[in-house]
């Protein structure tokens, strides 16, 4: 909301969360993977679907920034 006119800086700060999501997930598997007691199925499966769809939205952004480019052009 507070970026709509910085396309860019979405797609920084966009490609940032999905590197934290990642890593985060790696963790959350590597401790379930050492500490059998600890079930953490629905909490990694969130972390794919926020990293899913962050994917979603970096594909969007991407596709408004060409069409505001070609938009550009016609003028």
């Amino acid at each position: 909301m507070l970026f709509c006119k910085n396309n860019k800086l979405q797609i920084i700060l966009n490609i940032l969360n999905i590197f934290f999501n990642s890593v985060n997930s790696i963790v959350i598997l590597l401790f379930t993977y050492f500490n059998k007691e600890l079930n953490s199925s629905l909490l990694i499966c969130l972390l794919l679907f926020s990293i899913l769809f962050l994917l979603l939205s970096n594909k969007s952004i991407k596709k408004n920034i060409k069409i505001i480019k070609s938009s550009n052009r016609i003028r």
